[in-house]
């Protein structure tokens, strides 16, 4: 059957009436999807065959062979009324188009699934249905009028049928259908709820959607107290940078004031010039403040680390993210300063 339904299809995708009767790129698009469709039909894989060959009908709609393989597909993966109904569209076709063979085929196939179909009839309350805003839905999908008390025919698997109304909670029922099961539901309405109360059962909810009292957030890395560490550390880092460099402009006033320039002798450490005297003094201020400018930013550089490591992350509403611009260091000898916008 699988063969045949297969050679059934092709044939009708290839034929001179489709070919003409459809867009080129439709049918070269239709003809692509059934040959996937076919090898994930041929090694089981239903549920990724039957929504290619469904793409394939709604774009060759006069292909009878496309709705057979269809119908199969459905009922190789256990959807014994969505085959149903694909073999009555079959058949249907085929007869309008006067293939009275592939017509009987396809209504053979149908006859033979109808006992074992799973039904299920849902009964609604005058009072229910006559509430204001009455909506009825299977699986999301509206239920009209028209299919109300019908024994319908179902696939197995799980179902969820709801009941929305104005002011009222969403009404909702959870079946598990096997198939034959010839199942029967009474619905009701919801409880009753504050006037322009969200009732629709479809309707998704995202609680991080502006506008619905939540924002979004996001994890934030650069926390303030991770700021506060960073900047320390690059304080920590120009300081000790600056400092060797006023140490080393201390050890050249140094150089400067011994013999002959100076006057004064690196060994006996005396001066006979008054200018060798002043060097050595502004050697030694400088040379105090580079140990102090040193150890002061090596000590604010490691804590910074620190503080940086250890600072955990936060959640911060997106619209409020923290954030620093306009990050400035100055340098100069013995000054460091950091600024920025916070």
């Amino acid at each position: 059957m699988r063969l045949l339904s297969a050679l059934i299809l092709t044939a009708s995708l290839a034929s001179p009436a489709v070919l003409f009767a459809q867009d080129a790129r439709d049918t070269a698009v239709a003809q692509t999807l059934y040959d996937e469709a076919m090898k994930d039909f041929q090694a089981g894989k239903f549920t990724d065959a039957c929504p290619k060959l469904e793409r394939v009908v709604a774009k060759v709609p006069t292909g009878i062979g496309a709705k057979v393989d269809l119908a199969a597909c459905y009922e190789a993966a256990g959807r014994l009324a969505s085959a149903y109904g694909a073999f009555i569209t079959a058949e249907g076709a085929a007869r309008a188009q006067g293939d009275t063979t592939r017509a009987s085929a396809a209504g053979e196939k149908a006859a033979a699934l109808k006992p074992r179909l799973a039904t299920l009839s849902i009964e609604v309350p005058a009072d229910v249905k006559a509430a204001a805003g009455f909506v009825l839905k299977r699986d999301g999908a509206v239920i009209s009028d028209e299919e109300l008390g019908l024994a319908l025919s179902i696939d197995k698997g799980e179902h969820v049928i709801s009941v929305a109304a104005t002011n009222r909670a969403t009404w909702e029922k959870k079946l598990t259908i096997n198939d034959g099961d010839k199942a029967q539901l009474k619905v009701e309405l919801g409880a009753e709820v504050p006037a322009g109360t969200e009732t629709d059962p479809v309707k998704p909810v995202n609680p991080a959607k502006p506008g619905d009292g939540k924002q979004a957030t996001e994890s934030n890395f650069m926390t303030p107290l991770r700021i506060v560490g960073l900047s320390a550390g690059i304080l920590g880092v120009v300081g000790v940078g600056a400092g060797i460099g006023v140490g080393m402009h201390a050890n050249g006033l140094y150089s400067r004031s011994n013999e002959p320039e100076g006057g004064c002798n690196a060994d006996s450490n005396q001066c006979t010039k008054q200018e060798g005297v002043d060097l050595r003094a502004d050697a030694v201020s400088f040379a105090t403040i580079s140990t102090g400018l040193t150890i002061a930013s090596a000590v604010v550089g490691a804590a910074g680390i620190v503080l940086f490591a250890v600072a955990p992350s936060e959640e911060v509403s997106v619209s409020e993210k923290t954030g620093v611009t306009d990050l400035q260091v100055a340098v100069a000898p013995g000054f460091v300063s950091l600024g920025g916008r916070f």
